[in-house]
């Protein structure tokens, strides 16, 4: 209990500053790892990047599909589906004509 005192005890608001030789320490191995991690974030920027372009074109694929099923269903040369006949037709759930 009566070691909170002591010299190496570095307490939560009580941090020390590091020395210039303890900076230029972390810097030397930031720099190598950064060069090491150089070439995986690379790929992962283009990999992101790729992801992108491709979420982007299956969207325009879904909208595209979505539309021509629309106008399939408007022209009446395509089933409807449950849904979208209750969109189109709600009388046809309507239980009150019987």
């Amino acid at each position: 209990m009566g070691e909170e005192g002591k010299e190496g005890d570095v307490g939560e608001g009580k941090r020390r500053p590091i020395s210039v030789a303890e900076f230029q320490a972390w810097k030397s191995r930031k720099e190598c790892f950064m060069k090491e991690n150089e070439s995986a974030h690379i790929l992962t920027l283009l990999g992101l990047a790729m992801m992108e372009s491709l979420d982007a074109d299956i969207s325009l694929r879904r909208d595209a599909a979505a539309r021509k099923r629309a106008e399939d269903i408007a022209a009446g040369t395509t089933k409807m589906n449950g849904r979208e006949l209750f969109v189109h037709e709600p009388w046809v759930f309507d239980n009150n004509l019987y």
